[in-house]
């Protein structure tokens, strides 16, 4: 065999080998979409406190804000709909960041609502009680 010959084999072979690496990655992505595709889509999942079903992957819409969520499953079941989720929802006081059932919060206590920065939501006005989400820019802020 002469050294065109063996050049040549040796491009197929890469040719070949890229051709396949690929197939398998668009195949991958495939796979990885049609899991996403049966979690919206497939079989709706019980919720034990509100009584609706949902879908495993659906989008909440918050205070204006809309965003995929993806609801934790504790033995085939759930809490809540994605819909009750919704209503139930409140907003971070220091970032906006939209704080769910179930997601770690902090609380803060104001001595008097005059203390209390204008831009801060509240909730509750007596006490005084402001909540922040768990983000690391929000944890270390505190009010007199």
């Amino acid at each position: 065999m002469d050294n065109q010959t063996k050049i040549s084999i040796v491009l197929f072979i890469l040719i070949i080998g890229l051709l396949l690496y690929n197939f398998l990655v668009i195949t991958r992505k495939t796979i990885t979409n049609t899991k996403w595709y049966i979690k919206k889509f497939g079989k709706k999942i019980p919720c034990i406190i509100c009584g609706h079903e949902t879908y495993l992957i659906d989008k909440i819409n918050a205070h204006g804000k809309s965003f995929a969520f993806e609801i934790p499953l504790n033995n085939g079941t759930t809490h809540f709909c994605h819909e009750c989720l919704s209503l139930l929802a409140i907003e971070c006081a220091w970032c906006d960041r939209q704080i769910l059932f179930e997601d770690k919060t902090i609380v803060y206590q104001a001595m008097d609502i005059c203390l209390v920065p204008k831009n801060i939501k509240l909730y509750f006005t007596d006490p005084v009680y402001i909540f922040g989400c768990n983000h690391e820019k929000c944890v270390g802020r505190h009010i007199a």
